[in-house]
């Protein structure tokens, strides 16, 4: 990491928000995969939108490096950003990220969010121009069994259905 991107680091911990903002705009140019954790922190840890979030979800939504988009659909999975899932799952289909071999992790993660990440994971699927591999398919299908099995009196229990309804087509056409 050079000298730049440690500043840019930083200045994403900064509790001032002047210096929060210039980061997310350094981060364009001078960005890392490394710094993924640090602007995902701040949507997580705004319970309104602030500036700094709106800018943090507009730097998120631009990603094209494929190793940054790797570092943000590893990163998408820890249990600390499920609150928000539905905001970060959305960025995954707007950003253009190609999350097909991440298929069953986003399911997974849709699972354990509300009705809203479940949503945004069927219309990541739907948009999907590569083909999804077949493991992924599966273990997606496995992991939207398990829940119906467990939770039969879900308010997500119809969308669950859907997404299983979905899958089930799309590994019909692989």
């Amino acid at each position: 990491m050079n000298t730049k991107q440690k500043e840019i680091l930083k200045n994403l911990s900064s509790p001032i928000e002047k210096d929060v903002l210039k980061a997310l705009t350094d981060v364009k140019q001078h960005g890392s995969a490394a710094m993924i954790p640090a602007i995902m922190k701040h949507i997580m840890e705004e319970e309104e939108s602030t500036e700094a979030s709106d800018k943090a979800k507009e730097v998120l939504s631009s990603l094209k490096d494929s190793e940054a988009q790797n570092a943000y659909l590893d990163e998408l999975i820890k249990p600390e950003y499920q609150e928000k899932s539905a905001t970060y799952l959305g960025l995954i289909w707007q950003a253009g990220i190609k999350a097909e071999n991440h298929v069953s992790n986003l399911v997974k993660c849709a699972l354990k969010g509300d009705f809203n990440s479940v949503f945004e994971v069927i219309t990541i699927i739907e948009n999907s121009e590569n083909e999804i591999p077949e493991p992924e398919i599966l273990e997606s299908q496995i992991a939207c069994k398990l829940y119906l099995d467990n939770n039969a009196k879900s308010q997500k229990k119809e969308i669950v259905e859907n997404l299983l309804q979905l899958l089930d087509q799309t590994d019909t056409y692989n």
